[in-house]
């Protein structure tokens, strides 16, 4: 993982799945996304949440993305 996010509520999201074992990429420079985050499911069928640069709301933004990792059922 390179770089942070500017919110430190998503950033703290994104150290929670990442020590839950989901890997991070960063997005190209295109659009609104920041990043994607992938479950430990290596194929086509695992968990991914897409990380937005710039959510409306950062903190329920933040609170998705835990809930996400949480209810994953492949790690």
């Amino acid at each position: 993982m390179t770089g942070k996010h500017k919110s430190k509520e998503i950033q703290a999201a994104i150290a929670y799945a990442l020590d839950r074992g989901w890997r991070l990429e960063r997005a190209r420079g295109r659009g609104h996304a920041w990043g994607t985050l992938y479950c430990p499911l290596t194929d086509r069928g695992g968990c991914r949440f897409t990380v937005w640069g710039t959510p409306a709301i950062p903190e329920a933004h933040a609170r998705d993305l835990r809930r996400t990792v949480d209810r994953c059922e492949h790690g």
